[in-house]
């Protein structure tokens, strides 16, 4: 009986072009796979944030926090660029931060959030500041010490009779807020994704956190539960609208 030998060149190649077949249709499933647990992930540290703004809520007859942008809660960011807004307020002065059991993390040295870290404050598919004007290449996260931003405004340092640092949308800011002053609560937003910016290339990887060509975001409202959407907010120095969906 004849043996059969090695495989031909041509058995050969169609077993690779199966197996390419094979992970080019896998691919984009594990990629999407991918995509969709970072934002289960993103949601989940937001709920954490939400249960944890109930109970300082509780602590402080139902009003909001007395912080800026990046100041609310996370760590000290290694921008300077936004420090007036909080980024630079150290972990002890952060009003959320009791809440999580964060310890001091001085700054000594530019990537200390890099190595000490509660991992509530990172979105997993943080992609930067799409904020920023200027050149601020890391994580959000990295630069300003956590990936989500209060809903708050920057009145300290507002020029009278100009438009805010850092606009909030027209939705109205949660600064010294109280819970009774809030006419619906599921539409109340507490903390979100800073990926909503309608002056920047919607195809900019820094408003495309989870997925390409979505310019959507996670949202945290002020009855607790967590959303995926964009907010249909365009004017950045719009006045709050009570109406607004998001207001």
């Amino acid at each position: 009986m004849r043996r059969r030998g090695a495989f031909t060149l041509i058995e050969l190649l169609v077993v690779v072009a199966i197996i390419a077949l094979l992970v080019a249709l896998l691919l984009p499933a594990l990629s999407g796979a991918r995509a969709q647990a970072k934002k289960a992930k993103c949601q989940a540290n937001l709920r954490s944030i939400g249960q944890a703004v109930q109970f300082y809520l509780n602590d402080n007859r139902d009003t909001y926090p007395d912080a800026q942008f990046y100041g609310c809660l996370g760590y000290i960011g290694r921008s300077n660029w936004h420090g007036s807004l909080g980024s630079q307020i150290p972990e002890s002065q952060r009003p959320m931060n009791r809440y999580f059991a964060v310890e001091d993390n001085t700054i000594d040295d530019k990537w200390q959030v890099e190595r000490k870290r509660n991992d509530l404050f990172e979105c997993p598919a943080d992609a930067g500041d799409a904020y920023a004007y200027f050149n601020l290449y890391g994580k959000f996260f990295v630069e300003h010490g956590t990936s989500y931003t209060y809903c708050s405004d920057s009145r300290e340092i507002d020029t009278p009779g100009q438009p805010s640092l850092v606009p909030t949308f027209g939705i109205a800011s949660c600064r010294g807020l109280r819970m009774a002053e809030i006419k619906r609560t599921p539409k109340k937003i507490v903390f979100q994704e800073p990926v909503f910016n309608p002056m920047l290339d919607p195809q900019d990887a820094r408003a495309q956190w989870h997925f390409h060509g979505r310019a959507h975001g996670n949202l945290l409202f002020a009855d607790g539960h967590v959303t995926f959407n964009f907010p249909q907010i365009f004017d950045p120095y719009a006045p709050p609208d009570e109406n607004a969906a998001y207001f």
